[in-house]
């Protein structure tokens, strides 16, 4: 809901006070008017009981109250007042408005008792059980002789004070009327003059909120609003010189980070920080503060207390400093390089200091990655061309040498450099994977065709190792898109691996399966299986679970990473899941062509 605006909260308050003004003045007017009509009324009743008592003297001077209530009755027509005369036992004698031998005793009436009891006029305002109107009635007792009293009572109805107070409420509407068109005009008026001086102000504080110090209060009154004015004017221009301070330094600031990235940490002489992206609080593992970090002094921020330090002797120093840091953590640990500057004022006195932290962990651990692999790659083709060579040298020393030991050394030599040449294959292919510039061949293919091409030429195998191979497919196309070759590939290498990792009569299953948008390949096998510890790292370059047996069978160690590759050049993904001594499972996960060609 809108709030309301102050204009309409001055308006509707002055309404509101009008109308409980005029609210106060009719009931305090209804009040006056009903006392001065009971009063009116009973100062009428008592002379009219003063009128009667006459009428009843007459009459029982005559001895007989005969022809009185004719009397009464001509007389309460003319007067609009109801006569009643009663005796001490409370029967009706006479009475104006009905015949008397059909009205009730009246000893109970409240009027009789009190003018019994007090000997007195007694007043009472009450309904008549006789003629069912609210009346005033004015009991006074009456002496005919001695021994026997009478009471007159007069009546007359109070339908005249209603009248009154209609009259008046009339009255004291249309005044109310008048008064509150009169005074909304002139408070709507008088709002006005202290609303629109405040929209000016809110307008003039908005600019400023907004950056904008151009505009001032239009003020016109020497109120206390004006005086509110004038003290925004004067607030605008100060803050609009202190805003370009402000900026100034800001420029002065940007200026010098202008050239920076990465995490950058700027600080105070005192060692206050002005300025800490983000990313150098992630790499000095700096906790976010409610209130920011600018203040606050840079060694109470980070608990790296080589970043203080570089900090500190560059201002002491007033020079660069630079240094390599590695901080040990959970899993690979952080290779930073600091890097701080003094910032020296005109008199090359210094106000400051701005370091700049270079993330280097990434190329670390890609320099580290590139050593293992240059490493690894050196060791596995140094073994083969050792074997080959001492072999070569062997034969070529011993000339005697008897032709079955030349034979069997030739043929080791053969098997080496079959070795050899499947390591340099892989590594070609790998190489080629990872090459961005490669253009691999992808077009429109039919999974099982190159799953099936995969089981004929590994069938031999299996065969010579009499083991049962396996396979699931459907019957309905599986079209993926795919480069044949690297595909190719990667079934060769599952189904190799499975093969030569399961023992001497056991069985190696394919699957392909159609999963909504995706196309499942998975390769089981009943073999040695994997230990837990090694499954996140069966799928590293030249990683082997069991390295004399991996040689033995002719394994270069990069079949599982070139399933990774391909897996991942294709937009799939491959996992594994194994037990010790129980087999594994190999699952490759594919787009399906629909998919693909959705995707774009």
């Amino acid at each position: 809901m809108k709030p309301l605006s102050l204009l309409s909260k001055l308006f509707l308050a002055q309404v509101f006070l009008v109308l409980l003004a005029t609210s106060i003045v009719g009931y305090l007017g209804r009040r006056s008017l009903e006392q001065l009509s009971v009063e009116e009324t009973e100062h009428s009743l008592q002379e009219q009981v003063f009128l009667v008592e006459e009428i009843v003297r007459t009459h029982s001077s005559a001895g007989s109250f005969a022809g009185l209530e004719g009397r009464l009755s001509a007389l309460g027509r003319s007067s609009g007042i109801r006569y009643t005369v009663v005796a001490a036992d409370g029967k009706v004698l006479a009475d104006s408005a009905v015949a008397s031998r059909l009205m009730e005793n009246h000893a109970g009436r409240p009027e009789i008792q009190e003018a019994h009891r007090t000997r007195e006029s007694a007043t009472v305002i009450r309904r008549s059980t006789t003629v069912g109107k609210l009346l005033m009635y004015l009991a006074r007792p009456m002496t005919l002789e001695p021994d026997r009293t009478i009471f007159l009572r007069v009546a007359k109805p109070l339908a005249s004070i209603g009248r009154g107070w209609r009259r008046l409420f009339l009255a004291i509407l249309v005044g109310a009327i008048v008064i509150m068109v009169l005074s909304s005009l002139l408070g709507y008026w008088f709002s006005r003059r202290i609303t629109d001086p405040l929209r000016g102000m809110t307008s003039v504080a908005g600019d400023i909120a907004a950056g904008d110090f151009t505009h001032e209060v239009d003020v016109r009154n020497l109120d206390e609003v004006g005086e509110l004015g004038r003290a925004i004017n004067t607030m605008t221009r100060q803050l609009s010189g202190r805003m370009e301070t402000i900026q100034n330094d800001r420029n002065k600031l940007v200026a010098i980070l202008g050239s920076l990235f990465e995490g950058v940490v700027a600080v105070d002489e005192d060692e206050r920080v002005l300025h800490l992206n983000h990313v150098a609080a992630d790499l000095l593992d700096v906790d976010e503060l409610p209130e920011g970090w600018i203040g606050e002094r840079v060694w109470e921020l980070t608990r790296v207390r080589e970043a203080c330090d570089i900090l500190s002797r560059s201002m002491e120093d007033k020079k660069e400093l630079s240094e390599e840091l590695v901080l040990p953590g959970w899993g690979v640990p952080k290779v930073l390089v600091l890097r701080a500057r003094p910032i020296l004022d005109k008199n090359r006195s210094v106000v400051g200091a701005v370091l700049v932290i270079h993330d280097r962990t990434e190329e670390s651990r890609f320099e580290n990655v590139r050593r293992d692999f240059v490493a690894n790659v050196s060791h596995e083709l140094k073994t083969p061309l050792t074997a080959i060579r001492g072999y070569v040298e062997t034969m070529v020393d011993d000339e005697d040498m008897p032709s079955e030991v030349r034979g069997r050394f030739l043929h080791r030599v053969q098997g080496q450099a079959q070795r050899l040449s499947s390591l340099v294959t892989d590594l070609l292919a790998l190489s080629r994977l990872e090459s961005r510039e490669e253009d691999q061949d992808f077009q429109l293919l039919d999974l099982r065709e190159v799953a099936r091409e995969s089981i004929r030429e590994l069938s031999t195998r299996a065969e010579e190792k009499e083991l049962q191979l396996e396979q699931e497919m459907p019957e309905e196309r599986l079209p993926v898109f795919g480069d044949p070759e690297a595909l190719r590939q990667l079934i060769d290498n599952l189904l190799s691996n499975a093969i030569n990792y399961t023992p001497r009569g056991g069985w190696v299953r394919i699957r392909l399966v159609s999963a909504k948008d995706r196309v499942l390949l998975e390769v089981e096998d009943g073999g040695v299986g994997i230990a837990a510890k090694d499954l996140d790292r069966v799928f590293e370059r030249f990683f082997r679970v069991d390295k004399a047996r991996s040689r033995e069978l002719g394994g270069t160690g990069l079949g599982l990473a070139i399933v990774k590759h391909v897996a991942r050049s294709h937009q799939g993904e491959v996992s594994v899941e194994s037990e010790l001594g129980r087999g594994s499972r190999f699952r490759v996960s594919l787009p399906a062509a629909s998919q693909v060609a959705r995707d774009g």
